[in-house]
C-alpha cells in the first residue's frame, strides 16, 4: 500500500468523523501514542492507545524458554515491555493475516524490534497452508544454531485484531502439539536414541545386501492391517475374500493374522527393543516378506527367513541421519512414530495410480482391557498377568473414554490426528472401523465392503475360506534385485563406517590429551570449539543426554560420558563394518 492511504490525525473529544473509505488506515494521535482505525474500528483504545497492551504485558508471569505469540502486533504496543522482561532463550513471534494492515505495521513499528534475533513477524493465509508455514518456521528456530527448546506457548492480543477467531485457535493449537511432541521426542530419545544408533550401526551390515522396495508397482487393491480391536470385527471377510487383497500387517498383528490364515504379502517392523521378538514366535521361517525400519531391533529381520528390505525414518534432525540417508541410498520416510502410519505410507508408495487403500485396526482407540486384537503379545501378557485383585480391565495408562466402553490417551490422539493431516486428500483411501478416532478419511461399512470387492472381482460371500497358501504364490515384484546396485551400495556403506571410524578415532584421541585436572575446569574456549567441530556428524554420541535439546556444554560430565559413548560405538561399527567385508549374515 501506498503512504498516502494511511493518515496521522489529533483525536479531539468525542467520536471523529469517518472521511476516508472503510479500507484506510488512519493512524490517530491519543493521549499516550498512536491509535489505528480501520474499517470503522478502532485497533487500539481511542483515548489511552498504549494502556491496555503495557497493562497486559505488565501482569504476565514470565517465565524461561516460552514462546510469546502475537496477533496483529501493529505498531507495537507493548513489545518494548515484553522484551525488557523475557530472557534470550524466549522468543516473540507476531503475525498478521490482513497484507494492508501487515503492510501499515511494518511502516510504523519501531525498526529495532524487527531487528531483533528473538523476533519474528510473519503475513499468514488464514487457511492451513497458513498454519503449516507457521509451523515451518517454529520448526525452523527449534532446529537453527540458537537451539530453542520451547516448553510453553504464551498467546497474546496487545491489539483488537481482525484475525479470525477459528484461525487464531487452530494456531495456538497446533503450536502446542508442536511443543508437546517437541518434548515427547526428545523423552524417548534419552530412553532410546542410544538404541536407535547401535541398531542402524547393526543393521547395515544387513542392508549392504537387502532388496529394494518398487513404488507403484501393485495393481491390486491394497489391505493395510493393524493390530486394533477393530481387526477382529473384520477378520471373516478378510478370511473369504484375502486372494483379491495386497494384504500389508504390522508386526503385531502377525500371530494373530497367521493363526486366522491370512496370507501376508508384507510385514512392517519398527520395534528397536528385544521385546518386539514376541510377536514373531509364530510365524518362524514363514518367509513373509519383511520392510524393517533401520532402527528396528537386528535380530528380528532373520526371523521369518523371506525378502527383507529397509527403510529410514529420520527420527531427530541430525547431521548424522543426513550422512547416512546421503551414503546408504536407503529409501527415506518422513518421521511417523506409528507402525500403522507407516504401513499406510508404504501402501500409498506402492500402489499404481487410483488403487484402491483400505485399512482396518488402526482404531487409535481401546475398550478396558484390551488394547489390541487377540493373540498379540501385549493382549497375552494382560490376560496372563490378570488376578483377582488385578483384572485385565485395569488398563494402567491415561484414559479418556471417547464413548460407550471406548477409551484413548493424548499418545493415541496425536497419531490419530496426525493421520488425518497427513492422508485427508489422499484419493482411493477407506477405513473399515466403526470404533477408530480418525475423523477425515472416508468410512466404509462391512457391507459396502463387500459389495465393492463383489462389484470389483466377481466374487460372492460365502462360507469358503482363501487358504493361507496364498502367501507361497506371492507376486515379488515389487521387491527389486540388482546384483550390480547392490554392490555399489556396499561399497557405499563401507566407506561411511570406514569415515565413521575415523571420525571418532581422532576424536577419541582429543578427548584422550584432555589432562584430567583441565577436565576438572573451565577448559579453553578454543578447545571447546575443537571438540564442538569434531562432533558435527556424531550427534549419536550425546543426543540422548538429558541436556542435549541444547546446544552441547562442553562440561567435564559431558567429556566423561562422551569418552565412554566413543569408546561404545567404535566397537558397534567395527563390528559392523567387519560382518559386511567377511560376508558372514
Amino acid at each position: 500500500m501506498s503512504p498516502d492511504k494511511h493518515s496521522n490525525k489529533r483525536l479531539s473529544s468525542g467520536q471523529p468523523s469517518l472521511e476516508r473509505e472503510d479500507a484506510d488506515i488512519q493512524k490517530i494521535e491519543t493521549k499516550n501514542g498512536f491509535t489505528v482505525l480501520y474499517k470503522n474500528r478502532y485497533l487500539y483504545s481511542r483515548f489511552d492507545a498504549k494502556k491496555n497492551s503495557e497493562r497486559l504485558v505488565q501482569s504476565l508471569e514470565i517465565k524461561d524458554e516460552s514462546l510469546f505469540f502475537i496477533f496483529s502486533p501493529l505498531l507495537g504496543h507493548g513489545l518494548d515491555l515484553l522484551f525488557e522482561k523475557i530472557s534470550g532463550d524466549s522468543f516473540v513471534l507476531a503475525i498478521e493475516t490482513d497484507p494492508l494492515l501487515y503492510t501499515f505495521s511494518l511502516q510504523n513499528i519501531n525498526k529495532k524490534l524487527l531487528e531483533k534475533k528473538n523476533f519474528l513477524y510473519l503475513c499468514l493465509e488464514e487457511k492451513m497452508t497458513g498454519v503449516k508455514e507457521l509451523l515451518e518456521k517454529i520448526d525452523h528456530l527449534v532446529q537453527s544454531e540458537e537451539g530453542y527448546a520451547f516448553r510453553r506457548l504464551v498467546p497474546l492480543e496487545l491489539s483488537s485484531t481482525f484475525i479470525q477467531k477459528e484461525f487464531q485457535n487452530t494456531c495456538t493449537q497446533y503450536i502446542d502439539l508442536y511443543i508437546n511432541q517437541f518434548w515427547r521426542n526428545r523423552i524417548t530419545l534419552v530412553k532410546l536414541g542410544r538404541l536407535y544408533a547401535k541398531n542402524i550401526f547393526q543393521n547395515l551390515a544387513l542392508l549392504s545386501q537387502a532388496e529394494t522396495i518398487k513404488s507403484a508397482t501393485i495393481e491390486k487393491p491394497i489391505l493395510v492391517l493393524g493390530a486394533g480391536p477393530s481387526l477382529e470385527e473384520n477378520i471373516a471377510t478378510i478370511q473369504t475374500f484375502q486372494k483379491h487383497f495386497f494384504i500389508i500387517a504390522v508386526d503385531t498383528a502377525l500371530a494373530y493374522l497367521h493363526k486366522q490364515k491370512i496370507g501376508i504379502d508384507l510385514c512392517l517392523v519398527m520395534e528397536p527393543q528385544l521385546i518386539n521378538q514376541k510377536a514373531f514366535l509364530a510365524v518362524k521361517n514363514t518367509k513373509i516378506p519383511l520392510l524393517a525400519d533401520l532402527c528396528s531391533y537386528p535380530a528380528t529381520q532373520k526371523i521369518l527367513n523371506g525378502p527383507l528390505s529397509f527403510f529410514f525414518s529420520e527420527y531427530a534432525s541430525l547431521q548424522f541421519l543426513q550422512n547416512l540417508a546421503k551414503n546408504s541410498g536407503i529409501q527415506k520416510y518422513r518421521a511417523l512414530g506409528s507402525v500403522g502410519l507407516v504401513a499406510v505410507e508404504t501402501a500409498l508408495k506402492l500402489r499404481k495410480k487410483n488403487t484402491a487403500i483400505f485399512f482396518t485396526g488402526l482404531d487409535f482407540s481401546y475398550q478396558l482391557g484390551k488394547t489390541h486384537t487377540k493373540e498379540t503379545p501385549s493382549h497375552l501378557a494382560r490376560l496372563f498377568e490378570a488376578t483377582r485383585l488385578k483384572p485385565a480391565e485395569n488398563i494402567g495408562l491415561v484414559e479418556n473414554k471417547i464413548g460407550d466402553g471406548l477409551y484413548t490417551n493424548p499418545a493415541l490422539e496425536n497419531y490419530a490426528r496426525l493421520f488425518d493431516d497427513l492422508y485427508a486428500e489422499e484419493n482411493e483411501l477407506y477405513m473399515l472401523s466403526e470404533i477408530s478416532i480418525i475423523r477425515k478419511i472416508k468410512k466404509i461399512s462391512l457391507e459396502d465392503f463387500k459389495t465393492w470387492i463383489e462389484n470389483k472381482a466377481g466374487q460372492r460371500d460365502s462360507s469358503q475360506r482363501d487358504s493361507i497358501e496364498k502367501n507361497e504364490t506371492i507376486e515379488s515384484r515389487f521387491f527389486e534385485t540388482n546384483t550390480i546396485e547392490k554392490t555399489k551400495r556396499k561399497d557405499a556403506i563401507i566407506d561411511f563406517l570406514e569415515s565413521e571410524i575415523k571420525k571418532l578415532s581422532v576424536l577419541s584421541r582429543l578427548l584422550e590429551s584432555i589432562k584430567p585436572e583441565l577436565i576438572s575446569s573451565q577448559l579453553d574456549e578454543n578447545l571447546q570449539k575443537e571438540i564442538r567441530k569434531k562432533l558435527l556428524g556424531l550427534e549419536y554420541l550425546y543426543i540422548h543426554f538429558p541436556e542435549a535439546y541444547k546446544k552441547p556444554d562442553i562440561s567435564s560430565s559431558f567429556i566423561s560420558r562422551l569418552k565412554a559413548e566413543t569408546s561404545f560405538f567404535l566397537k558397534i561399527i567395527e563390528k559392523s563394518l567387519d560382518r559386511i567385508k567377511s560376508e558372514h549374515f
